[in-house]
């Protein structure tokens, strides 16, 4: 038996529509509604009409059936698509059009600038050649110039050659004179320290060798109390008594280079002057004594600066130490320039440098002129390492200390030296480090026969003058490496 679907509006191809319209049939009202319509119908249509889409609309309103409708749809969307086509056609001709008439325009610019640089590079072109034009003119010019001096450059050679043969056999010469001259510095050096500024050792007098004696006990704290003075709040020993010293000449210098009696004399004898000093006095005064072996020290140095041939980093006047009193300040300084000397001349030799120690004067000296410890007479440069440089510095920069820590300076008579060594430098009495005053104030020492001399060799016995223009030596760089060394450290000291 055969069913009908109301539900969807489809009904079998072999049900009778006529008789289900008889007027004898009994239709029952769909209970559902129509999926093509949406709404209840009583009209159905069978599955295949609506497959091949062979159905109306449900209004009526419409007479075009539902595969008609499809054709024009598709007709309209073949139509589109041929219309699509056209314009992306044309949309493409004009896309191509504008990309040529971009691509012309930036060939225009393109040919305007290359036209541009083309007449710029002209120009340059053009000023180019001038300039090649004027240099070609100058070298024709100067090889007309060198074809002219062409002689000249010939003679200027042949002289250049002869003299670089002239200065070869100069440089021999030298090289020959340089032994025997170190041996004639070395024999002035000996007869100086023979016959001018002998130098000997002190041995040590003080009372550990003495008896337990109580009239020498009574003895040694007399002479002791002899010896010491109260100066500043305290009791200090006004010599070097009991310290090994050596002589220079007659006067002594202790080896240890502490030179403070002379400072506590001059403070406890403020009001003394030389005039007023008996010569009994003079004999174990430790001012003089200290002074005058100073400046037989100054005096000694100079004329081996002048046999070595080497500028000294100072310049002082043999008569400073002995001409009047110097307050602390200006003895620390001219003592310490005194010092600089040495250690230059010591350096200048080839000392060794851990030998040195910057305060004691008359050592470095000994070790100078003890051929064993230098080359006493050499000429060649000297290479110090920078930390036994920075090591003697060291060592001068702690005794300049200790000596004002001992003097035990006030505030106030910091401030009073200060003000009264501004004033005489102001005044032009540190100009004395002149070469100038050197000549006038050099001491006219007697002329010695020496036996050993050779002929003309007799400048050497006739009175010492240092001449003020002495020749820098080959060492003149390490001396004023020295120089300024020393120089640094004195002024860091004094105006701590």
């Amino acid at each position: 038996m055969q069913t009908y679907d109301f539900s969807y509006g489809i009904v079998d191809n072999d049900t009778n529509w006529r008789e289900a319209t008889n007027d004898n049939f009994h239709f029952v009202k769909p209970s559902k509604i129509c999926n093509l319509c949406t709404k209840p119908r009583t009209t159905f249509y069978c599955n295949h009409c609506v497959r091949n889409g062979d159905f109306i609309h449900s209004t009526s309103h419409f007479s075009e059936r539902l595969a008609e409708k499809r054709l024009a749809v598709r007709r309209k969307q073949n139509k589109k698509n041929e219309l699509m086509a056209e314009c992306d056609k044309h949309l493409e001709i004009m896309k191509l059009r504008e990309d040529k008439v971009e691509e012309k325009r930036s060939l225009t610019e393109k040919i305007t600038m290359l036209r541009t640089l083309v007449a710029e590079k002209r120009k340059k072109i053009e000023l180019k050649k001038k300039l090649l034009n004027d240099l070609k003119e100058f070298n024709r010019a100067g090889r007309d110039d060198l074809c002219r001096n062409e002689a000249c450059r010939l003679d200027l050679r042949n002289v250049t050659i002869k003299m670089a043969n002239q200065r070869l056999a100069l440089v021999g010469k030298v090289n020959d004179v340089k032994p025997r001259l170190k041996k004639l510095i070395r024999k002035r050096a000996e007869e100086l320290m023979g016959l001018i500024f002998p130098i000997n050792e002190v041995q040590s007098t003080k009372n550990s060798s003495l008896t337990s004696d109580s009239q020498e006990d009574i003895k040694n704290k007399l002479a002791e109390a002899t010896r010491t003075a109260y100066i500043r709040g305290r009791w200090v020993f006004t010599d070097s008594w009991g310290e090994t010293q050596h002589s220079i000449v007659a006067p002594t210098l202790p080896d240890s280079g502490d030179y403070s009696p002379y400072i506590h004399w001059v403070s406890a004898n403020k009001d003394n002057t030389l005039g007023m000093t008996s010569s009994s006095d003079m004999d174990h005064n430790p001012a003089y004594n200290i002074s005058a072996a100073l400046t037989y020290t100054t005096q000694l140095v100079d004329i081996l600066a002048h046999f070595l041939d080497i500028r000294l980093p100072n310049k002082l006047l043999y008569c400073e130490f002995c001409a009047k009193h110097l307050n602390e300040r200006k003895f620390i300084k001219v003592v310490t320039c005194l010092n600089a000397n040495v250690v230059t001349l010591c350096l200048s030799q080839n000392v060794d440098p851990s030998l040195l120690h910057p305060s004691q004067t008359i050592r470095n000296l000994l070790l100078l002129l003890d051929t064993s410890h230098s080359d006493l007479g050499r000429f060649e440069p000297t290479d110090i390492d920078a930390t036994c440089i920075s090591y003697l510095e060291e060592q001068l920069a702690h005794q300049i200390k200790s000596t004002v820590a001992r003097l035990s300076i006030s505030d106030q008579e910091d401030d009073d030296r200060e003000s009264s060594w501004t004033e005489n430098a102001d005044n032009g009495e540190d100009d004395e480090y002149d070469s100038d005053h050197i000549i006038t104030d050099w001491e006219a020492v007697p002329l010695v026969s020496c036996p050993e001399a050779m002929p003309g060799s007799n400048s050497v016995t006739r009175k010492h003058t240092i001449n003020n223009t002495q020749t820098s030596s080959i060492a003149g760089g390490l001396v004023t490496s020295a120089a300024a060394s020393i120089a640094s450290i004195w002024r860091w000291s004094t105006n701590k």
